[in-house]
């Protein structure tokens, strides 16, 4: 039985440590093709009441690549909006994981503020930035 144990352990930590694969997700890693610059959003068009602000928008792939977050990384996009009094609310999402080359998809996304506050949807801005 000793004997068994002592070839075993070192098979299996052999194993253990060629049979792994490392993650490698630092910057200079494969990812990150993809740019901020190669999204654009289009088509903003808002709705409010009740405490929230419907926001739906479109993201264009504008690059002749393909988009797969799995290897290229998340990129997510920042909502931000003043009511009239200059309180600022915001959001936070996760843009398409997917897109073609070329290709548009449409999303929404919800800023909730105070009800008794009036939105200034005139200051509605965004931001589109690489998780990281």
């Amino acid at each position: 039985m000793k004997k068994i144990l002592f070839i075993a352990f070192p098979v299996f930590a052999l194993v253990f440590l060629f049979g792994c694969s490392k993650d490698d997700d630092s910057p200079g890693s494969d990812k990150g093709k993809f740019k901020v610059s190669d999204f654009t959003i289009l088509d903003v068009s808002t709705k409010g009441g009740n405490g929230q602000l419907d926001i739906d928008y479109a993201q264009k792939n504008t690059t002749s690549m393909n988009y797969d977050s799995d290897s290229e990384g998340y990129f997510r996009i920042k909502w931000k909006v003043k009511t009239t009094d200059g309180n600022s609310f915001q959001t936070d999402r996760l843009l398409a994981t997917e897109l073609d080359a070329g290709a548009t998809e449409s999303l929404n996304a919800i800023i909730e503020f105070t009800a008794s506050k009036t939105i200034d949807v005139a200051t509605l801005t965004y931001e589109v930035y690489r998780d990281k």
